[in-house]
């Protein structure tokens, strides 16, 4: 029921040997005492470099049977089966067979179980007095280590791979806040240097925009997570049509104005403030007449408008 610790020294090296609580061979890990998981689980405190699962050949290995051990194994972790070995007791039932020709004569559950060790096992004679089989154990053991150090050394490598190309992915992409403020001071740029460019052509004819609304649009609503991130490749090919749309606005904007300049006879083509100020004051006196209704229909405002053109 407690974990028995003991030390030796076995062909000039230092061994230390830690015997764990066995389990119920066929009943459910939960059924289990409390001390048992806790002494499984001291041994862990020490940092063993191997593990021996220990089970006897003279029985047979059945599903249910792994399937315990893999429930009591779990607690070890994922990366307990790199320092784990089969080692079979009372080997001396087998007679004259091989180990080997025992595990496949077993069945699959038993199979399954040398994979998962990485196909390491051995067998132990009790009875047997020379100590062949202990430095053969010792031997093997030494292997698993070497192989469990290199997967180590490997998983290392993977981890710092994988950070890698983690910091290399969000190199990708830029933070949302950084990206409207760059676009917001390209736009006022490029607004800037098309205004100059409108007074080249004609200091003094220069086009005024009337505005329908003298405040910016309250659109309140959710607000915008500026701590989203957009990709650089997507947020190139998006600038790129963006400003060629901008780039065919301001075009646009150019040859209507050479056009103005080209009927400089006929400047009712272009837009002057007393046009604007009579679009203002039409859309005024619209407000002031219907505001107190909460939407007209279309049929309404005509009869309404008709009756003007009337009074008109």
């Amino acid at each position: 029921m407690k974990c028995v610790r003991t030390c030796g020294e076995v062909n000039g090296r230092q061994i230390t040997v830690v015997d764990t609580p066995s389990w119920w061979k066929f009943l459910p890990q939960q059924l289990n005492t409390d001390s048992v998981k806790t002494e499984i689980l001291k041994a862990m405190d020490s940092s063993p470099h191997a593990f021996l699962l220990v089970i006897p050949a003279d029985t047979s290995f059945l599903e249910e049977q792994l399937g315990v051990i893999l429930d009591n194994m779990r607690p070890l972790g994922e990366k307990v089966w790199r320092q784990t070995m089969v080692l079979f007791t009372w080997g001396g039932s087998l007679g004259n067979k091989p180990i080997e020709y025992h595990i496949e004569s077993e069945g699959d559950a038993l199979v399954r179980l040398i994979e998962m060790c990485g196909n390491r096992y051995h067998v132990f004679e009790s009875m047997r007095e020379d100590r062949t089989q202990v430095n053969q154990l010792l031997e093997k053991i030494e292997e698993m280590i070497m192989e469990s150090a290199l997967l180590k050394s490997n998983d290392e490598h993977q981890e710092k791979k994988k950070k890698s190309q983690e910091r290399e992915a969000l190199s990708e992409w830029l933070p949302v806040k950084d990206v409207k403020k760059l676009l917001n001071e390209e736009w006022e740029r490029s607004d800037a240097i098309m205004k100059e460019m409108l007074k080249t052509i004609s200091p003094q004819t220069a086009v005024k925009r009337g505005e329908s609304i003298e405040l910016p649009l309250d659109l309140s609503g959710e607000a915008i997570n500026t701590e989203l991130f957009i990709n650089k490749h997507q947020l190139k090919d998006a600038l790129e049509r963006e400003w060629n749309r901008r780039e065919a606005v301001d075009s646009s904007r150019i040859q209507y104005k050479l056009k103005c300049l080209d009927a400089n006879a006929d400047m009712s083509s272009c837009v002057d403030d007393e046009d604007i100020q009579m679009s203002l004051a039409k859309v005024h006196d619209w407000y002031q007449r219907y505001n107190s209704s909460d939407y007209a229909s279309v049929s309404s405002c005509e009869e309404c408008d008709k009756t003007q053109q009337d009074r008109d």
